[in-house]
């Protein structure tokens, strides 16, 4: 993400997209939060569509766990994109905006902002009440040749079945798939 601040005419919406890497059995971490599995699962030299997708992206949502874990992994939001942290306990972090805010609040502030895309990264949780909202308008699932048995789903409880419509799928080497999907009702 090598977008850099800059002050953006505002838009008529904004639309979230949540996208993960994802097991068969539809786990995105592993029972501690863990995604080692999903970069062995990875081939090298196969891009996965991340670059593209990365660079369609002005902001990035995510749940304070999903933050910490990044931290952890070596990864920095905030200098170059707005980063939202959704997190009700007391967090310390730089170069992001903690918010206990529900979702809606928070995305409703984002067009005014001029950002079009915001990536909802996870966890499972967070998607759960942004689906539940209404506020997601693509889920994009890198869904890897990998069975973890358990660890933190997909989402997360609290929401009602939700039809989907796949808009896009793509394969890629050693046995990966991209599938993109939007909710019917949009």
């Amino acid at each position: 993400m090598a977008k850099k601040r800059t002050r953006r005419e505002p838009v008529e919406k904004t639309h979230v997209i949540y996208s993960v890497g994802a097991s068969l059995d539809g786990f995105i971490a592993d029972i501690n939060g863990g995604v080692d599995w999903l970069h062995e699962a990875m081939v090298k030299g196969e891009g996965y569509g991340l670059q593209e997708f990365n660079a369609s992206i002005d902001a990035v949502l995510m749940g304070s766990r999903t933050y910490e874990k990044s931290l952890a992994m070596g990864g920095g939001f905030g200098s170059s994109i707005p980063c939202w942290v959704f997190s009700t306990r007391p967090l310390a972090a730089k170069g992001v905006t903690v918010t206990a805010a529900d979702p809606a609040s928070v995305v409703a502030t984002l067009p005014a902002q001029g950002i079009r895309r915001a990536w909802l990264m996870g966890g499972g949780k967070l998607a759960s009440s942004f689906l539940a909202a209404g506020l997601i308008d693509e889920i994009s699932i890198g869904l890897m040749p990998v069975v973890l048995g358990t660890g933190l789903p997909l989402f997360d409880g609290g929401i009602a079945p939700t039809h989907l419509e796949l808009t896009r799928k793509e394969e890629f080497k050693g046995g990966a798939f991209g599938l993109v999907y939007k909710p019917k009702s949009r």
